[in-house]
Order: structure tokens, then C-alpha cells, then sequence
């Protein structure tokens, strides 16, 4: 049912310094008022009384408007909560002299603004909680019809309606669902700060406790050694923004760096040990740790082929600039061109270091998990499954025993 109500604004002539005039709000209500007063001031001349408007005041026209949707969303959010709506109600909501309990899109921002002055926290991890509040946010809009919901009323049904939404989320980069691993993640990254908000005492709820995880076991795209020689001999020298993208990927091939911490080297980043180059990053930006290792010889070529060019001159950057996503619309065209079946991200590259380059050349799980900079050996086991090139070497092994 729709809340009919009015707002309007005119200048209080009671209040008046400096030949302006404060401008006042009043909120009419099943034919009862109520008034506040705003922070605004405006000369008399300035002040459509018939429009009941500002005029040649654009500032204070669009604070005005700005006024109007605020308290549209009072009333919203008063309906939602099943609270008493009345004149002096949306006044006292909307002016902050009786307050709602806290959002959970507003406790997500809050949250954010706390975590961004912890240094040790990378922007990936700030991120996380506006993407989080933007979810949230639209699924709430879609629906409840409201820009918020007190942080209270989340319980286990908000939950599994949260879920169907995030199951319906079609990617704008890929054109597809959301996957259930990255819904996962969602929900628990929700989880973790609805916990803080119980510790922080706004809700009293834990509502995943009966919300099960659909468990989805991980499918780790990379490249076989033939498909990423296809890769690396594809001769793409009338194409030059295809081919640094295909440099970048590469590097992460021979590094196991994700995109951001290619990204952001420098020669800054470079040193030698005996007589070898390393690079070295004193926090990974996912995870924050330490991670140094050895430059492999065709990620060295590499950073020696774009020594001359302006991102190192300028920026001392080791690789091209280049965005996320044009990066993996390149790498798209690229594997077309070198007729890979799998479509190629750059993601890949980091799994490729793992499993072609190192766990099918023998390289023990634990240096794995040391060469990728996980925190945990959890994270790299994934990577442990019997790759067909590694059930090849174990045939000709047995073959070997087996013929005389």
C-alpha cells in the first residue's frame, strides 16, 4: 500500500542573518504537520514562494531534491520494519532524533571505513565489502522495494532468498551465472561480518547457522605444455596489443604472480642471488604475504624486451599496462587464434605455473605452495589431482618394469 504524504520547503522569515533567510521542511501526514528546520540558508529574492523552490541556487535546489529522496527512503524503510508512520514519525527518523537500528548495507560501509585504516589490509579486501554492499543492496531494492533492511531482520529466510538472487546474477565479463565457488565466497564473506556485527551487538542472529554450503569441488583451468607452446610460437607481430597481452600472460606463466602483483612490479622489485634474478613482494595484495622467487629465463626475456618502452622509462613498471578485462578479451582472441578449445583468462596462467610447470615436472607440493605464496597448504592442494600428462609418465614407468 502507498504512503501518502507531502514534503515542502519555504523560507522561516523568524530566522534571518546576514539577509538570509533559513530555509524550513514540512512534512504533511493525514492532513497533520510537523517542521524542521534544514542547515540551509537562502536570500528571499533567491525563493520561489509559489514553486515552493530554490532559484538561482542550483546548491541548494540539489540538496533540496537530495532531502526529498532521504526521507522517501524514511518512510520506505519505516513501512518494511512494521513501525508506526505518522507526521512526527518520518520527522523524527529523518532528522535523527529517534534512529533506526543500523542497515546492513550502511553496517557493510561502516565496516569498510574501519577495515581501510588498517595498512595491513589490501584494496582487494576493501573492495570485497563494496561489492558485498552493492549485492546486497540491489537484491534488497529488487526485493523488498527499499534501500535498506535493519541489520536485524537478516535471518536465515533473508538468507536463502539472498542465495536464489546470486544464483540468478548473469556476469557481465563472461555473459554467465554466477559460479557456485564465487557464490560461496559471497556467502562467506556475509558470514564473517554478520559475526562482527554480533560481537558489535547489533543483531543478536546467527543466521547461517542452519544455511548450508552447496560444496562444489574446484575445476582448475590451465594450459597443457602443447597448449602453451601454442600459445608462446603464435606469431603475432601485426598485432602488438595482442602481444603484450600475451606477454603478460606468460610472465605469470614462468612467475605464478595473479594479475595485480604483475601488475604493480617494478625493477624495484628485482635483486640478485647468486648470480640468478629474483623478484621479491613484501605483501602479496590478496593475501598480504611475502613471496620471493627466482625469475625463470622466459620471464626474463620478457622484462628485457620492454626495457625501452614508456611504462619502465616512466614508471619503472616491468610489464605493459593493461586493464583486467581487456586483458582477458585479448587472451580470449588469442587462444581462438592459436585454436586452443579452452577459452583463456588470465587466472590461467597462475594455474598453468602450478600444475604444468611445476607439479608435472615433479616439483613437491610443499615448494608449491612456497613458489605460489600461499598462506596455507589447503590453498595449493587443489592443484594435487593426477594430471594426464603425469598418468602418462606413470604408464611408460610401469612399461619400463613390465618389458624385458
Amino acid at each position: 500500500m502507498r504512503i501518502n504524504y507531502t514534503v515542502i520547503f519555504f523560507l522561516n522569515r523568524r530566522f534571518e542573518k546576514n539577509g538570509k533567510q533559513k530555509v524550513y521542511g514540512r512534512i504533511f501526514y493525514k492532513r497533520k504537520k510537523s517542521e524542521f528546520a534544514t542547515n540551509l540558508w537562502l536570500e528571499s529574492d533567491k525563493w520561489n514562494h509559489e514553486m515552493q523552490s530554490a532559484i538561482k541556487s542550483p546548491v541548494i535546489m540539489k540538496k533540496l531534491t537530495a532531502m526529498r529522496t532521504d526521507i522517501d527512503g524514511v518512510v520506505d524503510r519505516l513501512k518494511y520494519e512494521g513501525k508506526n508512520i505518522d507526521h512526527k514519525s518520518i520527522k523524527d527518523y529523518f532528522i535523527g532524533s529517534d534512529v533506526f537500528d543500523i542497515g546492513v548495507v550502511d553496517y557493510i560501509r561502516k565496516v569498510k571505513q574501519q577495515k581501510m585504516k588498517q595498512v595491513y589490509l589490501s584494496k582487494e579486501t576493501h573492495l570485497k565489502y563494496e561489492q558485498l554492499a552493492v549485492k546486497l543492496e540491489k537484491f534488497i531494492c529488487d526485493t523488498f522495494c527499499v534501500t535498506d533492511v535493519d541489520i536485524k531482520r537478516v535471518d536465515h529466510k533473508f538468507i536463502l532468498e539472498f542465495d536464489n538472487y546470486l544464483l540468478s546474477i548473469i556476469t557481465k565479463q563472461y555473459k554467465k551465472p554466477l559460479s557456485k565457488t564465487t557464490i560461496n565466497k559471497i556467502h562467506g564473506f556475509f558470514r564473517t561480518v554478520l559475526y562482527q556485527a554480533l560481537d558489535e551487538d547489533y543483531t543478536k542472529e546467527r543466521p547461517y547457522k542452519r544455511f548450508k554450503y552447496k560444496k562444489v569441488d574446484p575445476k582448475i583451468k590451465y594450459l597443457t605444455a602443447d597448449e602453451l607452446l601454442k600459445l608462446e610460437e603464435l606469431d603475432l607481430s601485426e598485432h602488438n596489443m595482442l602481444d603484450r597481452a600475451r606477454d603478460v600472460f606468460v610472465f605469470s606463466v614462468y612467475t605464478g604472480l595473479r594479475y595485480g602483483d604483475a601488475q604493480s612490479l617494478t625493477i624495484d622489485n628485482l635483486k640478485e642471488i647468486n648470480n640468478h634474478l629474483f623478484y621479491f613482494l613484501d605483501a602479496q595484495q590478496k593475501t598480504s604475504n611475502p613471496v620471493e622467487n627466482p625469475i625463470y629465463p622466459k620471464a626474463k626475456e620478457i622484462i628485457e624486451k620492454y626495457q625501452n618502452s614508456a611504462e619502465r622509462l616512466i614508471e619503472k613498471r616491468i610489464l605493459p599496462k593493461l586493464n583486467n578485462s581487456k586483458l582477458n578479451e585479448c587472451l580470449k582472441n588469442i587462444g581462438i587464434m592459436a585454436e586452443i578449445k579452452q577459452s583463456i583468462h588470465h587466472h590461467m596462467a597462475r594455474h598453468t605455473c602450478a600444475t604444468t610447470l611445476l607439479l608435472e615436472n615433479n616439483v613437491s607440493i610443499e615448494m608449491v605452495k612456497e613458489f605460489l605464496g600461499h598462506s596455507n597448504i589447503s590453498s595449493t592442494m587443489v592443484y594435487a589431482k593426477i594430471t594426464n600428462a603425469n598418468k602418462i609418465k606413470c604408464m611408460e614407468q610401469v612399461k619400463k618394469c613390465l618389458l624385458p
